[in-house]
């Protein structure tokens, strides 16, 4: 083989070989991940909040708490459906169902309501006194002319 048809041939193979390396990369993916913010009623973060998330098939479940921004990250998920659920001191736990597909980051951001608060409603006003003198009739036309 002359050495022009070899350097022909290594290079036919080497781009071959380029051109394979994404399809057999993309068969590696089998999970997703689930990420989300967990917020209050007024929209703002809540750090430490605890996230439970629960498989739909097999029953099994993992748990995370919140960081300092109020996201919260799950990974390597199989493919499926699941329950994630958020709960934090004085508010209420939401839960909400969620589809892993493969090769996809779904975002599930979670909001949580208070509970347990006392609510205090005090009235301070008076009600309009009441008109006990009748007036005429002559003293409703003197006040019209």
């Amino acid at each position: 083989m002359s050495p022009r048809k070899s350097i022909i041939a290594l290079l036919t193979l080497s781009v071959l070989i380029l051109l394979s390396a994404p399809a057999v990369m993309a068969q590696n993916i089998v999970t997703g991940d689930l990420i989300g913010t967990v917020t209050d009623q007024t929209g703002a973060v809540v750090s430490g909040a605890n996230v439970t998330l629960k498989s739909g098939e097999t029953a099994t479940s993992q748990s995370t708490t919140t960081n300092q921004t109020g996201v919260y990250h799950f990974a390597l998920l199989k493919p499926g459906n699941y329950t994630v659920a958020a709960s934090a001191a004085n508010m209420s736990e939401i839960s909400r169902k969620v589809i892993i597909a493969v090769g996809q980051v779904t975002n599930a951001s979670i909001q949580l309501g208070v509970t347990g608060g006392k609510e205090v409603i005090e009235v301070t006003a008076e009600p309009p006194l009441l008109q006990t003198k009748r007036q005429h009739h002559d003293d409703l036309q003197h006040q019209a002319d």
